[in-house]
This record gives structure tokens, sequence and C-alpha cells, in this order.
């Protein structure tokens, strides 16, 4: 009985680590990614905006 409620908690713990953990993983990836557009934008306007005389 003790060993099956260690068990669960043990098993829900690492489950709840396992979620967390993708779900930073999706996040991190997501704003990396925004960032990404930001950079890359930012200097096609910057490109732009050399380029006006």
């Amino acid at each position: 009985m003790v060993l099956t409620a260690v068990f669960g908690v043990v098993y829900s713990t690492v489950f709840l680590g396992q979620f967390l953990l993708g779900v930073a993983v999706v996040l991190l990836v997501v704003f990396g990614y925004l960032l990404w557009r930001l950079v890359v934008t930012g200097e096609a306007v910057v490109d732009a905006l050399r380029a006006e005389p």
C-alpha cells in the first residue's frame, strides 16, 4: 500500500517534470523563432532605410 503510494508520487512527479520540460522547450523554441524573425526583419528594415536617398 505504502509502496504503491510512493510509486504514484514519484511517477506523477517525473511525469510533471517531463511535462514542464516539454513546455519549457516549446516556449524556448517559439521565443527563439520570434527573436530570430525580429532580428531578420530588423535587418531588412535597416537595409531598406539605408537604400532610401
